[in-house]
């Protein structure tokens, strides 16, 4: 069946592409057609990673080649001889096989498969719906025998001519309903029989005969010389009688069939996976097809790709296999060696009929059912180009589809926000953890941080965006004046150059206004292009580079903290004992002083601090130098820390596999106590940052202090409760900020 099937199609893009001047050698162009089907099909077929894949030769790129071939004939007639015409057309044929072929096995071997999916869906859609437009007016000039097109539509409204088309297109739409009604594998090639039948009987009944229908233009007419086997010259036999130069001029045009042929295979492929449910490897089936086109052109047959409806109807059958390649090269090798005098009794109006049927078909997919799955704009691109490759040609309507594209990713892109996130110290700190009048002087100074998220690709437009956004921030006097304004890149993909002249003018703003601007996580593309036209170097005057978001948060507030000391407003460190001293006993007095008040007393009594020395019985003294690891991520938690003196980093491992500090710890703060009360593996590494003093609880001393002073046991777990709900709650206003 799939043979049958690739014969048919064969004959009728044969009829295509050999058409006009060219149909004395439409039956040398049906060889030509039947060898890629036979090449393409076997090979394909038995090396692909998706068993019973049918595959052959592709009608979008068929349509391509008859205006190829059209131009050519153009170019040398009347000064060349029909012969030659069709040598190049040939030669042409056979490179731009060869060319599609490499272009296949290049991107398979290189494992860039997905790169041909970045094409733009409305430019796919464009062009193939544009494609059935074209094969239509192909198939209704090969019925009547003239040129038809969009700018020349006479010969259909000739009432002398209605007899040679109608009959095509009556066959098209029969079989336009039959496939859409009926999914039996029988339907196309029984409608195609039926017709054929008819179309005979009626010859009967007219009492014309085979050789009267023949010179009328009823069936296809073949040379003696080709009413055996359909042969054709060698191209490489004959390149001293090519015209080179008309060849050269459709160089874009045969560019154009490289990338489709690839779109195709890659969809096609797509599909037959879905609809076969087997996973398939694309870039091995860029590779066995790259090499069955170089072969089939090394021959000088024509290019192939994967043929998804034929694939599918194998499927259905049973076919699954790797012999439908092998029989579909016997079926196509068994015609192209006997069938010249066989295939001399086709109909023609069976040939137009399929064409007109594939356009039609192209035509109410790409261009009726597409309408309800895209926007509006994405639509009229489709029609644009549909509408351009029948007008000004196929290279050209590609070319528009494809600057249509890029307008509209312009616009698009330039409405999604280049700010993902705007942030003040109320709602972002950094990692370092401080003493609690700084935090509080923070957050309520915390408009004098202007944090700026940034995210996406920054191009001239997003980039003048963010910067008439930093300005009006300046000019908001409702609020108080940033000391800084921070740039996180940590989202930025990239940027281009008339974006660095803007970044240019927002150092010069922020210069005017006697602000730092602080700019975070830029990656190495993006830091080499700051940094030769804008930030000559780590820092200036006004501005500050940092790895990160945290380090250059630590900055700023380190340069807040020294405002407020200048002030005044200096905070005491408070050490893990200390705090321990300020908690303990105040739940003790508070207690007492409840208990006093119930009796009507309304005084303080002293009360001795004995908690504290009690608690220290069960810690363990350690002496610390900077770099050691205090806490391996991965391994088991047995103790928490207090930090005496010193600073610890807290480090977790990125998606790339180095570390990134989400905590520093200074004098007072405790490590490891969620991985000692959960029991869990550290998720974290906590390493020694500054050399200091730590006191180590283990998990040993904790069970023996709940064992032994049930009392202390109680309020020391209810400090640890109190430290870790002040953790909760900085992360959860983080949280709620970068939601809203």
């Amino acid at each position: 069946m799939a043979g049958v099937i690739a014969v048919t199609v064969s004959m009728a893009f044969a009829a295509l592409i050999f058409t006009g001047p060219l149909t004395p050698f439409v039956f040398s162009g049906v060889g030509i057609m039947l060898l890629g089907s036979l090449v393409v099909g076997l090979v394909a077929g038995l090396t692909s990673s998706l068993p019973g894949l049918v595959a052959g030769v592709q009608d979008s790129t068929v349509v391509v080649l008859a205006l190829v071939a059209a131009n050519i004939s153009q170019t040398m007639l009347p000064d060349a001889s029909l012969e030659d015409v069709f040598i190049t057309v040939s030669v042409t044929i056979a490179l731009s096989t060869i060319a599609t072929g490499a272009l296949f096995l290049l991107l398979g071997v290189f494992n860039l498969g997905n790169l041909i999916r970045y094409i733009p869906y409305p430019v796919i859609g464009g062009f193939l719906g544009g494609s059935g437009l074209l094969l239509v007016f192909g198939a209704l000039a090969l019925m009547v025998g003239a040129p038809v097109s969009i700018l020349q539509l006479g010969p259909l409204v000739d009432p002398g001519l209605f007899g040679r088309w109608l009959p095509g297109l009556v066959l098209a739409i029969v079989l336009l309903i039959a496939v859409r009604r009926s999914e039996h594998p029988l339907t196309v090639p029984g409608a195609l029989a039926a017709a054929a039948l008819v179309f005979f009987a009626a010859l009967a009944l007219l009492g014309v005969s085979i050789a009267e229908a023949t010179a009328a233009g009823w069936l296809l007419s073949a040379p003696t010389a080709t009413r055996g086997a359909l042969g054709y010259p060698l191209p490489w036999t004959v390149l001293g009688r090519v015209d080179w130069s008309a060849l050269g001029r459709e160089v874009g045009n045969l560019a154009v069939i490289g990338v489709i042929s690839g779109v195709n295979l890659l969809l096609n492929a797509t599909g037959i996976e879905i609809a076969t449910r087997n996973d398939g490897d694309l870039n091995h089936e860029l590779r066995i097809t790259g090499l069955a086109n170089l072969l089939s052109g090394a021959g000088g047959g024509m290019g192939g790709a994967h043929i998804l409806a034929d694939s599918t109807l194998a499927y259905r059958m049973g076919g699954a296999t790797r012999l439908v390649g092998v029989f579909l090269a016997l079926v196509c090798g068994l015609v192209l060696a006997l069938g010249g005098s066989l295939l001399s009794f086709f109909p023609t109006p069976l040939l137009g009929g399929l064409l007109l049927f594939l356009g039609l078909d192209f035509l109410i997919t790409w261009v009726y059912e597409v309408r309800f799955r895209l926007s509006v704009f994405d639509y009229v691109m489709i029609l644009v180009i549909l509408v351009a490759m029948n007008v000004v040609g196929v290279l050209e309507g590609v070319g528009l589809g494809l600057a249509l594209a890029v307008v509209l990713f312009v616009v698009d892109y330039s409405r999604v926000g280049v700010v993902r996130h705007v942030l003040s110290g109320a709602e972002y700190q950094s990692f370092v953890e401080r003493p609690h009048l700084y935090r509080q002087l923070l957050r309520q100074k915390c408009d004098w941080l202007y944090i700026l998220e940034l995210q996406g690709f920054i191009f001239f437009g997003t980039a003048n965006t963010l910067l008439e956004t930093v300005r009006a921030r300046l000019g908001n006097t409702a609020r108080a004046q940033p000391h800084f304004v921070v740039l996180d890149f940590r989202q930025v993909t990239g940027l281009d150059a008339s974006a660095v002249l803007v970044f240019t003018r927002l150092v010069q703003l922020v210069q005017t206004h006697d602000l730092t601007l602080v700019v975070t996580h830029l990656n190495p593309r993006c830091r080499r292009q700051l940094q030769r036209d804008v930030f000559k170097g780590e820092s200036g005057d006004h501005w500050r580079i940092f790895p990160d978001l945290d380090h250059g948060l630590e900055w700023c507030e380190d340069c807040l903290i020294a405002i407020f000391h200048d002030v005044g407003l200096a905070a005491r460190v408070r050490t893990a004992k200390q705090q321990l001293e300020d908690f303990l006993p105040r739940s003790e007095r508070f207690m007492a002083l409840f208990d006093y008040m119930a009796e009507g007393e309304y005084y303080q009594p002293e009360l001795p601090c004995q908690l504290v020395g009690d608690l220290s019985a069960y810690l363990e003294r350690q002496d610390l130098a900077a770099g050691v690891i205090l806490i391996q991520a991965g391994e088991p938690a047995q103790g928490m820390y207090f930090l005496e003196t010193g600073a610890l980093s807290v480090e977790i491992p990125d998606c790339e596999g180095r570390l990134r500090r989400v905590r520093k710890v200074q004098a007072g703060a405790i490590v490891g106590e969620l991985g000692l009360y959960l029991g869990n593996d550290a998720t974290a590494s906590v390493v020694v940052e500054e050399p200091g003093t730590v006191y180590y609880l283990a998990r040993n001393a904790l069970l023996r202090m709940e064992r032994d002073d049930s009392a202390l046991a109680a309020i020391f777990h209810k400090f640890i409760a109190q430290r870790l709900s002040e953790q909760v709650m900085d992360t959860t206003r983080i949280l709620q900020a970068l939601l809203d």
